[in-house]
């Protein structure tokens, strides 16, 4: 009886070791199955012909090998593409025939497809430090864009007052954002926000860099990065990828 007793107990462990191990296969499985589906066929960006926040997701794409359809928008087609978008907002992305919504949430999304937003949770932490700092400086114009959108005002009250406006941002604002972007990349010590190569970070002051030295921002210098050589250094080098001089 007692031989019986342990060869059933022996044969009830192999039966449980058989139900857990094709339990684990299954999860395994359904994880991959879910992981290839998760990962678009192709990502399709639909924003305005502008650079806009679309760019950093766009350039994201361009530097981690991600097939995109990059879909402008026109400003006289905007009225009627409106109604046809999730929240009445660009840009969005069309995943697996999906709509996602939000720049940020693309951006990271984007990143995490090509590599460039780190896996380990205090890199990429430090990768959304940046792009707040860049969101906090972004932010400092807001008031004097809606001046020039508010139609009370005659072209030369909106052209005083944005200059009102705008002084505090180049004299103030700018240098005191720069100054914590320029002091990250010295304490990192390798010519990049994180880590020793490009994220999403960089991609994203990079585009920031671009717009404050465009010329388009009124009260804005074109020279306002250039006391920040560590900052001019990391556009100089994204300028100089190959995919980046043919964009």
């Amino acid at each position: 009886k007692k031989t019986k007793k342990k060869m059933l107990s022996a044969e009830n462990r192999e039966k449980g070791l058989i139900v857990f191990v094709g339990a684990v296969a299954g999860i395994g499985l359904s994880y991959l199955v879910k992981k290839a589906l998760s990962k678009p066929k192709k990502l399709k960006l639909h924003y305005f012909d502008i650079e806009g926040v679309a760019e950093r997701i766009r350039l994201t794409c361009l530097l981690g090998n991600i097939q995109l359809e990059d879909v402008r928008v026109k400003m006289n087609e905007w009225e009627k593409v409106k109604p046809t978008t999730k929240f009445g907002t660009l840009p969005y992305s069309e995943i697996n025939g999906v709509q996602y919504s939000q720049s940020e949430a693309l951006l990271r999304y984007a990143g995490k497809l090509s590599g460039l937003y780190p896996a380990c949770p205090i890199d990429s932490l430090r990768v959304d430090e940046v792009i707040g700092i860049q969101n906090d400086l972004a932010n400092t114009f807001n008031a004097s864009f809606a001046v020039n959108r508010d139609a009370n005002l005659s072209a030369e009250e909106k052209k005083k007052k944005v200059a009102e406006l705008r002084a505090p941002v180049r004299e103030v604002e700018i240098p005191k954002y720069l100054g914590q972007l320029e002091k990250i990349l010295q304490e990192n010590g390798t010519g990049y926000f994180v880590g020793n190569s490009i994220t999403i970070a960089d991609i994203s002051i990079y585009q920031l860099l671009r717009w404050l030295t465009s010329g388009r921002i009124d009260e804005i210098p074109t020279t306002i990065t250039n006391s920040f050589p560590r900052l001019c250094a990391l556009r100089s080098r994204i300028d100089e990828i190959p995919a980046v001089k043919q964009w």
